[in-house]
């Protein structure tokens, strides 16, 4: 084969010509007359072309295209009986009576905003923030071993000073001792942290290697990947899980003699306590999904016990115009009438509230941290609130110095929603750039799980944007409610939009053409403001009759 640099059918005729293109199907260099030629014929109009320089060191795209058991087939079948890829020969042997076979092509197509593999990327980010916790306790572990071997190497030296030189002989045989339990005990942990290494270097391999097939790979090989290599990760969790589970926290201690004056047969001995280890392996908690699908519609039933508790903290001065739900199940009810949010759990009942330093609109959370981010819409600010403590405290504010409403935020930036457009502030505060969304005020911002889209709600206009974070717009909506406000996605990534003038709630597809109604004025629905799931999307909650009072539902 040529190299990358070289364009393969011209080098396979004995002519040198640089390549520019990269056929990862054909796992084939181009130049630009042969991808010319390349693309004319009809069998390879779906293949995938990157430019040559993405190619770098030993990445292969196409490692996962043949079928394990039938080596000379390539997996080019999906059966949604089994959640499985497939070749041709294992249809006829395992998956004739099967359903749900589909063409691969068909079903990798976006595979990239699927549910699917937003929870490979999620499981392998599990995998490695567990096999990084458990490295940093054994590390911890030996410091603590080393501590209590000073600690007891200190308390043999006093204790040899009471009974001066006669324990000469005897202190040397407790050193002894006490270095053999350091040694086995560090051996252990060593040991252990060895383990935890290679599956640490397994997991930074298998990163790479999405992170390469996911910018330069096509769906199809995408989708191959992660449905190959889902098992192997499967594998890797339950191999950590396992084997952290008998983790133990050795605890020496040195045990004075009592009897020492009398005996001198022994000053002591060295034991070791074994404590249970501290570190836990986190789970996801979402549950498992198959190949990418349209939910149906869920059945909602009102959680009468949580909407009646919620009551308790009613008040002529409340408004909740926007709802969070943190990380341990919490919820975050921003009262606009009132400087400070009000913290309760998903069972309705009221936990404590945290004062802000200004009225509170919208509230979101930065992702993989304990932060929220508040809009304080008169005071044109935002406020930073610490979500991670028991009680819930208000720390850093920044002045945005405009009108500022909706808000969400990714990992790297917080976005705001303005009059007829969206500001990006980085994580120190600074705006970096401004996307043009609409000609209103957008009263409310939502990113999607996977952090690529942004959902805004043009109120006064009555229309929801949907854009790309470099502000590519994907669709407008503008014949669904009245008065758009708060949104949230389901399990599935579906879009919940609230109508404060019609009443209403709808639920959209991601692509925004499927809509169907899901509340209205028959469920009590009046005027509903905000709205969210709790962490495991069993409960929505849901701020109705002009924001004075909370609705609870089983989602089933």
């Amino acid at each position: 084969m040529a190299s990358n640099s070289e364009c393969g059918p011209c080098s396979r005729k004995n002519v040198s010509t640089s390549a520019n293109k990269y056929c990862t199907d054909c796992d084939d260099p181009f130049c630009y007359d042969c991808i010319t030629a390349h693309n004319t014929f009809k069998p390879f109009a779906t293949h995938h072309l990157i430019d040559i320089s993405a190619i770098r060191g030993a990445m292969n795209m196409n490692e996962s295209k043949h079928c394990p058991t039938h080596l000379k087939m390539e997996l080019d079948l999906y059966c949604g009986d089994h959640d499985v890829v497939c070749c041709r020969s294992c249809m006829l042997e395992i998956h004739q009576t099967c359903k749900k076979l589909a063409d691969i092509h068909a079903v990798s197509k976006n595979v990239k905003d699927s549910t699917m593999y937003d929870h490979f990327v999620r499981d392998l980010g599990i995998l490695v923030d567990n096999a990084d916790k458990f490295l940093k306790d054994r590390e911890s572990v030996v410091e603590i071993i080393k501590k209590d071997k000073v600690s007891n190497l200190h308390a043999v030296a006093k204790f040899k000073s009471d009974i001066l030189d006669r324990i000469n002989e005897l202190e040397l045989k407790i050193k002894t001792d006490i270095e053999s339990e350091y040694n086995k005990n560090r051996n252990k942990v060593e040991n252990e942290k060895e383990k935890l290494s290679r599956i640490k270097e397994f997991t930074s391999n298998l990163e790479s290697r999405l992170t390469f097939v996911t910018q330069h790979g096509s769906d199809n090989q995408i989708f191959l990947f992660v449905n190959v290599m889902k098992n192997e990760l499967s594998s890797k969790q339950n191999i950590l899980q396992e084997f952290t589970s008998s983790f133990e926290t050795p605890e020496s201690t040195f045990e004075e003699s009592l009897t020492l004056l009398k005996s001198l047969e022994s000053i002591g001995t060295v034991s070791t306590k074994l404590n249970l280890c501290v570190a836990r392996y986190n789970k996801a908690v979402y549950p498992e999904i198959q190949a990418p699908v349209v939910s149906s519609k869920p059945k909602l039933v009102k959680y009468a016990e949580a909407t009646a508790e919620i009551k308790k903290i009613e008040r002529e001065d409340i408004h909740i115009s926007s709802i969070l739900c943190t990380k341990d199940n919490r919820l975050l009810l921003c009262n606009w009438k009132g400087k400070e949010l009000l913290v309760c759990n998903d069972r309705g009942q009221y936990l404590h509230r945290c004062r802000l330093s200004g009225n509170p609109w919208d509230i979101t959370s930065i992702p993989d941290s304990n932060t929220a981010v508040v809009t304080l819409r008169n005071a044109n600010t935002l406020e930073f609130v610490d979500t991670g403590l028991e009680h819930i405290k208000a720390s850093k504010y920044i002045s945005i110095c405009e009108p500022c409403y909706g808000v969400a935020a990714s990992i790297e930036k917080i976005f705001v929603g303005g009059n007829g457009k969206v500001l990006e502030i980085n994580n120190k505060g600074r705006r970096v750039n401004t996307l043009k969304v609409g000609s209103g005020m957008l009263h409310y911002l939502y990113i999607d799980a996977n952090y690529r889209r942004l959902y805004c709600s043009d109120t006064p206009s009555d229309k929801i944007y949907c854009i790309n974070l470099d502000g590519t717009a994907i669709f407008c909506i503008d014949n669904l409610v009245v008065a758009p406000v708060d949104m949230t996605t389901d399990f599935h990534r579906n879009v919940y939009v609230v109508g404060l003038g019609s009443h209403d709630v709808h639920r959209l597809a991601a692509d925004g053409q499927t809509r169907e109604l899901l509340l209205d004025e028959k469920d009590e629905i009046f005027k509903p403001y905000a709205i969210t799931f709790n962490i495991d999307y069993s409960k929505l909650v849901l701020s109705n009759n002009a924001g004075t009072e909370l609705i609870f539902f089983y989602c089933k």
